[in-house]
């Protein structure tokens, strides 16, 4: 069981203690508009942040504004551009796995825009994938209300590199179905899974300990389908890094 921490590059230096214990870190400095800019520039200072590292390290894919599946060509474009270059950044700092985030928007409720996206959502990951030979690649849940056009795009890609992430935090805001169910539907490709929690209403990336996370037993039954699947607490407060992670494997372990 392989239980890790998101984090900035930036703030590394500050929990190293903690966070050089755990077998996986995720980056997640492409997550900020505009960082890969500018990110050949802050490889020095990441490179050291993380020097004497010896577990797996996973890159958060940008997303804001991006879309694969979009049907419009130039967004498409600039997403290849932006992906491209979370690429580059992940292979420079010898990453295992690029986790991004699929945008899909299931309020737009036609089926055209529903199948036109799957399709176009292939075509993008398949050539992707093959550009990217050295990492897996990992496409996560945004909005979506169930995980089944994510395992339709994993099914038709059918790459070993290519797998999906499951975001709990996105799951308690807006899936239509159980998280038990979700793990199940996803665990032949599931990859990731990003651990945080909020009230329900609102993806405030609370302390997994915390809001509907906290207050229910949905870790146990997510870990018992995705157990082979990397943990990775991805919540805003830093500081609690020990104690939901300690929160986290306790959850894993249950029975």
């Amino acid at each position: 069981m392989r239980i890790g921490c998101s984090i900035h590059s930036a703030q590394v230096a500050r929990y190293r203690e903690e966070l050089f214990r755990l077998p996986v870190i995720e980056l997640e400095d492409c997550l900020h508009p505009g960082f890969l800019d500018h990110f050949y520039a802050e490889l020095p200072a990441i490179r050291d942040s993380l020097a004497g590292y010896q577990g797996e390290l996973v890159v958060s894919g940008p997303f804001i504004d991006l879309n694969p599946g979009s049907p419009e060509r130039l967004n498409v474009a600039i997403t290849r551009t932006r992906f491209e270059q979370a690429y580059e950044f992940a292979r420079a700092l010898g990453a295992v796995e690029i986790v991004f985030l699929s945008s899909f928007l299931p309020i737009i409720t036609l089926s055209s825009y529903e199948e036109d996206w799957i399709s176009r959502s292939i075509v993008f990951w398949q050539a992707y994938v093959t550009a990217a030979p050295d990492l897996v690649i990992s496409l996560g849940n945004t909005f979506e209300y169930s995980p089944d056009y994510l395992v339709r795009i994993a099914r038709e890609v059918n790459h070993s590199r290519f797998r999906l992430t499951t975001d709990l935090g996105h799951c308690l805001v807006y899936s239509r179905i159980t998280m038990a169910e979700w793990a199940q539907r996803v665990q032949d490709w599931g990859s990731t899974v990003y651990i945080h929690s909020n009230d329900g209403r609102v993806d405030s990336h609370d302390e997994p300990f915390r809001g509907m996370l906290g207050e229910r037993d949905y870790l146990t039954p997510v870990g018992r389908h995705l157990r082979r699947c990397k943990m990775i607490a991805k919540m805003n407060n830093k500081d609690a890094i020990g104690e939901s992670l300690r929160w986290v494997e306790a959850r894993l372990l249950a029975r």
